[in-house]
């Protein structure tokens, strides 16, 4: 889902996967607060470079130094309900 954005929009409410509408939304606004995309900018794909280099990089990427395996907190960037909630959960 990814990689096509526009599939979770198009979900139907008696569609199983409806919950990830509401997740974009929230992903889209943490984004926003950060001043990643615009104010009314949807995002269309989420790509490899948005975890596996720095979120929403448009220049290239060096392979050999720039790739990183993503952690908690680089998952956090867009989904920081469910950091949050790993981090809080984490000391008990």
């Amino acid at each position: 889902m990814h990689a096509d954005l526009g599939k979770i929009r198009d979900l139907s409410a008696d569609d199983p996967r409806f919950y990830k509408k509401k997740k974009l939304e929230q992903v889209e606004n943490n984004l926003r607060s950060m001043g990643k995309i615009g104010k009314s900018e949807l995002l269309e794909e989420v790509s490899c470079m948005d975890c596996h280099v720095e979120s929403r990089r448009t220049a290239k990427a060096d392979h050999t130094k720039d790739i990183r395996m993503p952690t908690a907190d680089v998952c956090g960037t867009c989904h920081l309900q469910e950091f949050a909630e790993r981090e809080s959960e984490r000391d008990t």
